[in-house]
């Protein structure tokens, strides 16, 4: 800058400010052209109005600029009605897959899609809330602009029916929720009572005896809990022992598949060898089967899983080992069948052909040979085998 400017006195000062002051404001109104045709494209293609809205939150302070706010301004329609697209689509899925979902599909099912491995209730009420999230997000980023067109018919017909939409997702969501809590005491109750074990008639096999409707409550309440759902008080008392149901199920599944293995892999020459312990399993068992059951004290069915599970691994112990050694016995003998003690050499018809004598006087060598053996044999004396064991050679006389 070649002059003062803070000296007023001066003419040619004054005129250079005021030329470089009116470049200056030229080529920010050049900068603020291109960032308003920058925001004007970005707005054009972006898919969603949370995206938009993201492209507009990324200019921070520059929206302030009036050249840039008239452009927004004239966005704005173009925004509602593409929200208003949005919540179109949002009460189709939901007018669709309320009541049947996936048809002809793997995951085809009467009632709202659900997320892998999700229990029906809270899985469709995770659906719901993915709806709302759907229209809440951009309603969200939207309330400034609705309240600003507020008096427009376009704006009103986006709140009523986002209002709409709203209010029927969120009776849907209290009717199922509220129908599963009536459920929640019975089933409990009931199930609770069952005993720890059965065993089938014929087999005589175990099965643990906790209800799959247990199972699935539990798993129904973990999921309202995060989803932050009120739960009646009976489901939050059983999910707090959720963790303890889950160790003593664990155990007594491992001695289920080891009693029944056992069973099924027990020889008839083995059942001798085991019957004591056997017998003691099973009147233990009995216990299980009779008298404890799922609402029992945990110290109760603690002691009784901790007691059966040592019986029943020793006597599974123990029969692994036996037909371990059998194993390794039937091993030695088959190395034994495999190399026969005495080989005979095999005749063959060329060998009979080219023999010194014939055939007859092998067979009578043979017979007088084996005769001869017979007639020198030793015959022992009959009162020396009173003992049925076989005779062993007397032991030398000490001197």
């Amino acid at each position: 800058m070649q002059y003062d400017v803070l000296d007023v006195n001066e003419p040619t000062a004054i005129k250079s400010f005021d030329a470089d002051f009116f470049d200056f404001m030229e080529q920010i109104k050049e900068l603020e052209q291109q960032l308003a045709s920058i925001l004007t494209v970005g707005l054009n293609d972006a898919g969603t109005v949370q995206g938009a809205f993201k492209l507009i939150d990324s200019f921070g302070e520059l929206l302030l600029r009036d050249f840039i706010t008239s452009d927004i301004e004239a966005k704005n329609l173009q925004l509602i009605f593409q929200y208003g697209e949005g919540l179109k689509e949002v009460q189709q899925l939901f007018s669709r897959d309320r009541h049947a979902s996936m048809p002809g599909k793997f995951y085809e099912r009467e009632g709202p899609p659900l997320f892998v491995n999700m229990p029906p209730v809270s899985g469709a009420l995770a659906w719901v809330q993915g709806l709302m999230s759907r229209m809440n997000e951009p309603h969200r980023c939207l309330k400034v602009v609705l309240e600003a067109m507020q008096e427009t018919d376009e704006a009103k017909d986006v709140q009523r029916l986002y209002e709409s939409i709203s209010s029927g997702l969120a009776e849907f969501e209290a009717e199922m929720f509220g129908k599963w809590g009536d459920t929640v005491e019975t089933t409990s109750t009931e199930k609770l009572t069952l005993p720890l074990l059965t065993r089938e008639s014929r087999s005589g096999e175990l099965s643990v005896n906790f209800d799959p409707l247990l199972v699935k409550l539990l798993s129904e309440v973990k999921y309202f809990v995060v989803q932050g759902k009120n739960i009646p008080e009976v489901a939050a008392d059983l999910y707090a022992r959720a963790e303890k149901f889950r160790v003593q199920r664990g155990n007594l599944e491992i001695i289920k598949n080891r009693y029944n293995e056992m069973l099924a892999t027990m020889l008839d020459v083995e059942k001798p060898l085991l019957k004591s312990q056997m017998k003691a399993i099973d009147k233990l068992l009995e216990k299980g089967l009779k008298e404890l059951s799922w609402s029992s004290t945990y110290e109760e069915k603690t002691a009784f899983i901790d007691e059966v599970m040592v019986m029943v691994t020793e006597a599974h112990v123990t029969l692994t080992e036996m037909k371990n050694n059998m194993k390794g016995i039937e091993l030695v003998l088959k190395k034994w069948a495999d190399n026969p003690l005495i080989t005979r050499k095999q005749a063959t018809p060329e060998a009979l052909e080219h023999a010194p004598e014939p055939l007859e006087s092998y067979t009578a060598t043979g017979r007088r040979s084996t005769q001869s053996q017979f007639d020198t044999a030793t015959v022992p004396d009959p009162q020396s085998c009173s003992n049925p064991t076989p005779a062993l050679p007397s032991p030398q006389p000490q001197p």
